[in-house]
Formats: structure tokens, sequence, C-alpha cells
């Protein structure tokens, strides 16, 4: 028996890449994948639109009436939850310090979303009032512009496109990490070319520093540090474009962390840290294969399996969305990814000084699950005319999975701005190609058909878009926003911890006033002795990246 249990550990240790608590990843505390969703069908579309319904309302409660700037608002609990989108004021309401006043706080209506404003100012800025999706007294009620409703938004919202994230993705039992209500909104246009439309300038502003290793870029850890006051690991980086003399767009960087613990402090990623083995598996088809030839074959290509031919993009797809329903799990798929990219190669990449150049970072280990059986090595390029035999990893060689919310951020940012980055500090290897499969899904999905949206854009942790007001950032953008991201998220029952990670970067221009548009990358950690709901952790991650991105809108931190 003894040899049996030794057996046991030692193989799941080779899947895991680095102890046991790898089965408490999401996949894991989500069993099934089955999830309660609260849905409506939009009344003003021909085609039934499915569109989440708001459940702010219902979920909260609020114990005065308050006033901040001439908006009304609603004394409620920020940790709670209550004030998605919202400015919260403290020192206005009865209670503890916990309950601020709430004003304008973003809603979503089957006819669109909006914000929280009496009746009278949303009518005399010419705009619909509705009634039920605010947490308030009756006046309050969420203001939309009823010239915008769903059905005015392009293809981009059609079921075919992201109705499968409703049916399917979001609605789990988290608040924030999993879209527990389905308030994830989509851009209006899309464009898997896009470059972020954001201002260029013919100069960088002080404190911005172009792509390099991090060793050789200041870190700013006070200026967060006295924003987000609630233990989490947090750094932003904030990006300019500017040009070149040769007509060309340089990117330049300023970098902020919550504090030094979030500039050096690694930490298991859990699952946020997929996304890395899906561009370095790009890298390496283009360039280190035996017997494919040289930027051929990468993640724009194909494999085949229970499914047939099976784009690489829809699988990537299914890393970031958690689908359950072809059979896959984002666990075992990035056992794939490793494979075809090789687990030695990005925990190289990461200790690399040239490239990072941060110290104590980690990757390459596993995440809980052995690679799908019937994925073939045989794969097929883009064009589909073209095919080879990829090497496959030699491991089990295993690696922890350990980076800090600095090397998180830099990494994802290089992902999102892979065609801007200077060549040297890209994933090596890959290309835009690669990195729009990972960023878009497949562009002719064969899993999903019809699907637009796909890859890191289906992510369900919505703290980024909870912290914004998606309706303001939609019109200014003209629906060229996007946001891309990834989450991690489970419970060590080693270290007796709920951890949830979430890293995204945000690209919010402004089209008609482009020196207003921002462009940041983030990520942040919550980290909770014994809450093995993470219903806390979710919070706390939540009022961390609230309050940054808050910052960064305002321009307390620029």
């Amino acid at each position: 028996m003894l040899l049996s249990l030794l057996v046991a550990a030692v193989f799941l240790l080779s899947i895991c890449g680095r102890s046991l608590v790898c089965a408490d990843d999401r996949n894991h505390r989500l069993g099934t994948g089955f999830r309660v969703r609260q849905l409506v069908a939009s009344k003003n579309d021909s085609s039934s639109v499915i569109t989440p319904l708001d459940a702010t309302a219902s979920s909260c409660s609020y114990a005065a009436t308050c006033s901040v700037g001439g908006y009304s608002g609603a004394c409620v609990s920020i940790s709670g939850g209550c004030c998605v989108g919202g400015k919260a004021t403290s020192g206005l309401c009865p209670g503890s310090s916990d309950i601020q006043c709430c004003t304008q706080a973003s809603c979503s209506t089957p006819s669109g979303a909006g914000t929280c404003m009496q009746t009278s100012l949303c009518s005399s800025k010419g705009m619909t009032s509705v009634s039920g999706y605010c947490v308030g007294p009756s006046d309050l009620q969420c203001c939309i512009d009823g010239t915008a409703a769903v059905d005015d938004f392009d293809d981009a919202h059609t079921p075919t496109n992201s109705g499968i994230y409703y049916t399917n993705w979001c609605g789990g039992e988290l608040k924030y990490l999993d879209d527990k209500y389905c308030v994830k909104q989509f851009p209006s246009k899309f464009d898997r070319d896009q470059t972020c439309p954001a201002a260029v300038l013919s100069a960088a502003p002080a404190g911005y520093y172009p792509d390099g290793p991090l060793s050789n870029i200041p870190v700013d850890t006070t200026a967060l540090s006295n924003i987000v006051t609630n233990g989490a690991n947090l750094c932003v980086i904030l990006t300019k474009r500017v040009g070149q003399s040769d007509g060309s767009i340089k990117l330049f960087n300023k970098y902020f962390c919550a504090g030094e613990k979030s500039h050096t402090e690694s930490y298991e990623t859990w699952s946020s840290s997929k996304i890395y083995a899906i561009a370095n598996a790009g890298g390496h088809l283009r360039i280190n294969e035996k017997s494919c030839a040289v930027d051929v074959f990468g993640i724009d290509g194909s494999t085949s399996g229970k499914d047939g031919k099976t784009p690489l993009g829809d699988l990537a797809t299914i890393v970031c969305s958690y689908d359950h329903t072809k059979g896959y799990s984002s666990n075992s798929l990035s056992s794939y990814f490793h494979d075809i990219g090789f687990r030695d190669r990005i925990h190289g990449l990461v200790q690399n000084s040239t490239w990072i150049g941060l110290s104590g970072l980690s990757l390459g280990g596993n995440y809980g699950e052995a690679t799908p059986s019937d994925l073939s090595l045989n794969l097929k390029d883009g064009s589909g005319t073209l095919q080879c035999s990829a090497d496959k990893d030699p491991w089990p060689t295993v690696y922890s999975n350990s980076l800090s919310a600095l090397a998180a951020a830099e990494m994802a940012r290089r992902i999102a701005l892979h065609r801007e980055v200077d060549e040297k500090f890209r994933f090596p290897g890959s290309e835009w190609l690669d990195i729009q499969n990972e960023l878009y899904g497949a562009e002719t999905s064969l899993l999903f058909p019809d699907l637009k949206w796909g890859g890191m854009s289906t992510d369900t942790a919505v703290y980024v878009q909870s912290s914004l007001n998606m309706t303001d950032v939609e019109r200014k953008s003209q629906g060229k926003w996007r946001i891309f991201s990834k989450l991690g998220a489970g419970y060590s029952s080693s270290r007796l911890v709920g951890e949830i990670i979430n890293t995204a970067h945000v690209c919010m221009p402004d089209i008609e006033n482009p020196e207003n548009g921002l462009e940041f990358t983030i990520s942040a950690r919550g980290s909770i002795s014994h809450d093995t709901s993470l219903v806390s952790t979710d919070n706390l991650v939540y009022t961390a990246m609230q309050a940054a991105i808050s910052a960064v809108v305002s321009g307390q931190i620029k």
C-alpha cells in the first residue's frame, strides 16, 4: 500500500510541476463546469440577442441615500462589490468605513449598459432611465442612451459570436472571477488586425522608458502603495506610443507597483501563466523544430483530434474560456501547448537576465492534468496545405510556476503589443499570426462555428470591466476598445490559502480626443488564509483592481 501511494504521488508531482496542490486549480473547483446563468432575451432585437440581466440590484442593499457632485447615490458595502464601476466616497454614510456613498455605478439592462443616476438628471441628458438595475431609491435608475440599444451593435454581439460566452462560459460561482452575473461586454467593432488607436506622441513623457530588461528600468513602488492598501500584489504598466523620424512607432512604458512586495515577490501563478505557454509554443514551432520548415508552422495552424481537424487557436480559446462542451479541459490543453513548446524553453526564457531581467522567476510547470491522448503532433500550417510532425517535449523535467506581479504584467504586455514591442523582447520566434490566434482565437473556428471573440478575449474574469464605466469606454472608443486577460485561481491544501490572479492588457482609446486615451497592463494577486470558497479573495482582488484602475483613469498615476 505504501509503495502504491508513493508511485501515485510521484505521478501527480510529474504532471503538476509544483506539488500536490495542483488539483486545486479552477477546473477542479468548478467540477463539471456546468453553471447557473441569469439571462434575458432583448425585446428590441428580432434575432433574440442574449444579454445578461444585471443582478447587482437584487444582490445588494443600501443603508441611506447620498449625493456627490450633483449625482444621487446610495450608501452601500464596498467590500461586497456593490459599487461596480462607480465612484465610492467615504465619510458620507452611517455605519462602518466599508459603507460608502456610491455614485455613477455601472449598470446593464436588456437595452444596453449605462450609469446609475437620478431620473431627472438622466432626462436632462436626453437619455432614458430603466428601473430595477441600480441599488438605491426608486428614483435612482440605469441611465442609457436610448439610441444605442443592443440591436444596434454590429455582428460582434450576435448569438453566433458572443452568445456562447453567455450560454456556456460565464455564470460560475464567483462574482468577478467567473462573471457570475454574465455582465461582460464585447467591443462593437471587430478587427483582428487592429492596433490600439491611441495617441502618437512626439516625445516620451518623463518617467517613461523603452522596452528592455526590467532590471534596467525604474519601478515606482510608492504611488500605488497609498492606493492599493488591502495587501494585494499589484503592478500597473502605462504605455505611450511615440512617433519616430522614420514613421515607425516606439513604445515607452512607466511601471508602478503597490509596494516592494508587488515588485519583487514571486508566487504560484495557478492558471494565469497558461497564456505564456501558448506564446512559447508558437515560437518553438516557428524556429526550433527538427522536422518542420522554419517559420511555416505556428498557432495559426491545426492539429487533429477526436473532432477531426482542430485549429490550435480553438484550443487557445478553450484554455482561456474553460469551455467543457468539446470534451477538453483548460488544464490538459495547457499541457499540450507545453508539449509542443517545451517546458525548459519557457523556463530558460524567464530566467534569462537579458529578457525579463528579474530574479526568482520560474515557468514550465503543468496544471494537474495530462495532455489529451487524442491530440496529434502532426500539424498543418495556417493554409492547411503543408504538414509536419512536431517534436514533443521529452519531459518530465519538473518546474514550478512562479512569477511576480511585475513579471506577469510585463509578459502579458509583450503578448498584446507584440507588433510594437522591440523584437529583442518579444516571445522568441513568435509571429503576429501566433499572437493573433492567442488573443482572438482561430480566425475560422471549427469547434465554435462563427465565433469571433475567442482566445484571451473570452476570459471570464471581469475585474477590469467592473472597474470601468463600459458605456463610456464603448462610446469614446467607438467600439475599438480591447481587454485581453487571463485568470488563475485555486485553494492550496498545502499552504491553506485561497488565491486569485488576474492579468490584463487594456486598450481604451478616445477617438475624438486621442490625448485622453489610455493603454495599460495590470496584474493583481490576492491570497487569503483558509478562504476555501475564494469569495473573500474575489472581493479583495476586485477592490485592489478597482482602486488601481480608478487611479489610472483619473490621472492620479500617470
